[in-house]
């Protein structure tokens, strides 16, 4: 693959043509889809010494092909970088290193990082919002669960109906019903009421 895009690139030089921005960031991001990093990190400096400066897209692709190679220090570390030289991470990029984090089971750090992004005036994603969700679930947080589950019908995000069942045996395990019922007093909450009855009458199976 390698050899493919430096042909790429040379092709295309060869034509009075100096490859784009565009053009890199898709072959990085054939690199990182590769899990071939240190090839994607190759073309970052290449770039680079063409006189193009990497932009968000091209940080969020390097940042999600460590995630996925199971590099998440690597990740926060680049992450931390960008921050910290004024570039201000956009939506998509708090998106994914969210869902990075929720992934390795760091879901605190998902958390917090969801309230960073918000400060900011960014809304994590639906999918964020449900990965958060389940990872909350899967460590028996059923208070910071709620409060997400709350948080998400709060933007007309309605849970998906697994992390829904899965939400309620978790708040019916830790003695917390009393709780999701004085929500569903909340407007937003009255499609919970049903699968709350359904819990208390035994219909609901554990997840």
């Amino acid at each position: 693959m390698k050899f493919f895009a430096l042909k790429l690139i040379k092709k295309i030089k060869t034509v009075w043509l100096m490859p784009d921005l565009y053009l890199y960031n898709g072959i990085i991001s054939g690199f990182c889809w590769a899990q071939s990093m240190q090839e994607a990190y190759e073309h970052l400096n290449l770039m680079q010494r063409e006189g193009l400066q990497p932009n968000l897209v091209t940080f969020t692709i390097i940042i999600d092909g460590h995630i996925q190679y199971g590099e998440l220090d690597l990740a926060v570390a680049l992450f931390n970088k960008i921050n910290g030289n004024g570039l201000l991470p956009d939506r998509m990029l708090f998106n994914t290193l969210i869902r990075g984090f929720c992934k390795v089971g760091r879901v605190l750090d998902a958390l917090s990082l969801s309230h960073v992004m918000q400060k900011r005036g960014l809304l994590p994603s639906k999918s964020s919002y449900e990965k958060l969700l389940s990872s909350l679930c899967a460590s028996h947080s059923s208070v910071h669960a709620l409060r997400i589950c709350e948080e998400m019908l709060s933007h007309n995000y309605f849970p998906c109906r697994y992390n829904l069942h899965w939400l309620i045996s978790i708040l019916g395990k830790d003695n917390k019903l009393d709780e999701a019922r004085h929500e569903c007093l909340i407007e937003h909450f009255k499609g919970m009421w049903s699968h709350i009855q359904a819990y208390e009458g035994g219909m609901l199976s554990e997840v």
